[in-house]
């Protein structure tokens, strides 16, 4: 049986990370300045969690055999095959000593010189899903997994509304469940592998990998932006006023369906990972 030494540094797993980074930089010229990296990788393990017995009685991307844990090797639930994020600074080139509108009156240029544009946007691949929910053998820790049928998209076929989700009380093996009619999932793409459990009847592991490179939640993509200017005042005294938009395009970016097969939720999309736009407004004076 497994044995749980009830300690985070278990010595029964093993990980390996593969990446291909590519950085831009290009320091400040004619008031631009970026910084822009891409990140291609792919990481591999078969224990995800620090306390690898944790996982297992999660059943959720836990070990199917404790026996063969070769087996639970798959892409880890923080894989992320595509990785960029860019950052930059733009003094934009307006008013005196500048490229355009360099000979306006003072009033003029006090109100369209020194600007500055700044942000940070980030884009990602989603990550790895692991379904659950299969019958449970005897003796183990009842993390199996279902199996999957050849031919079958993932994705439920027609228009899917979260706000729309029907819950009937009944799981994803029975097809004519909420889950099934109104949830994310295709529930014909899974089967469970031990559908007449029983004493004469062989039990059987389910073929689903611990995690599916194929499967993956929805990617993320983020924009920050900001605008500020610079005030020059008497006295050496300056203020610096700033306006910033977090989630600037006001992206809804879904956290992942349910994945548990026998959850009457399965398919259901509970939440978002990120907030929506925020808008902030400061003003600073240094002297």
């Amino acid at each position: 049986d497994y044995v749980n030494q009830d300690s985070y540094l278990q010595n029964v797993g093993h990980s390996s990370y593969e990446a291909l980074t590519v950085n831009l930089q290009r320091p400040f010229h004619n008031g631009l300045n970026v910084l822009a990296s891409y990140t291609f990788s792919k990481t591999m393990t078969d224990a995800d969690a620090i306390q690898p017995f944790y996982s297992t009685l999660q059943s959720q991307g836990g070990t199917q055999n404790p026996y063969d844990l070769k087996a639970a090797k798959a892409v880890s639930n923080e894989d992320i095959p595509n990785n960029f994020v860019i950052s930059y600074l733009y003094d934009l080139p307006i008013g005196h000593g500048r490229k355009f509108f360099a000979h306006t009156p003072r009033v003029v240029n006090a109100v369209i010189s020194n600007w500055r544009i700044s942000g940070i946007q980030r884009y990602m691949s989603g990550q790895p899903i692991s379904f659950w929910g299969a019958n449970g053998i005897p003796g183990l820790y009842n993390g199996i997994r279902p199996n999957r049928v050849v031919g079958q998209p993932v994705r439920r076929s027609g228009h899917f509304n979260p706000f729309e989700f029907v819950n009937t009380g009944t799981t994803g093996y029975d097809h004519s469940s909420g889950a099934c009619t109104t949830g994310y999932w295709n529930c014909s793409f899974l089967t469970d592998p031990n559908p007449h459990p029983g004493p004469m009847v062989p039990w059987k592991f389910g073929d689903m990998p611990r995690n599916s490179n194929s499967i993956r939640s929805f990617p993320y993509y983020n924009e920050d932006i900001a605008i500020s200017k610079t005030i020059p005042l008497p006295g050496g005294v300056k203020a610096v006023f700033r306006g910033g938009m977090f989630n600037a395009f006001n992206r809804h970016i879904f956290n992942k369906p349910d994945s548990g097969v026998q959850d009457t939720n399965f398919g259901q999309i509970g939440s978002t990972l990120n907030g929506p736009r925020n808008i902030q407004f400061l003003l600073r004076i240094t002297y």
